[in-house]
């Protein structure tokens, strides 16, 4: 351990009134727990940008689905039989 490190962590000890020990213990297990909130809280995020872009993807899809001319015009789509002009 660096003694600058050293020296801070043993004039924390003294501060709290606890040995080295129990003390870098807690600071661990403390950092751990915040670790794994700041991961959950990361991976919530992400699965709500998942979904809320999958929702505007879909909606995009359909929105250009019918505005499309091919929609409009009939351009693609069979045709009834026995109906319209004969095509030459």
């Amino acid at each position: 351990m660096h003694p600058l490190l050293a020296g801070t962590v043993g004039e924390s000890a003294r501060w709290l009134g606890t040995e080295l020990f129990p003390f870098l213990v807690a600071l661990l297990l403390n950092m751990a727990a915040c670790l794994a909130v700041l991961a959950l809280v990361v991976f919530v995020v992400g699965i709500i940008t998942v979904i809320l872009c999958a929702m505007i993807d879909a909606a995009m899809d359909q929105a250009a689905e019918d505005e499309s001319p091919r929609s409009q015009t009939g351009e693609g789509l069979p045709d009834a039989i026995g109906e319209g002009s004969p095509k030459t």
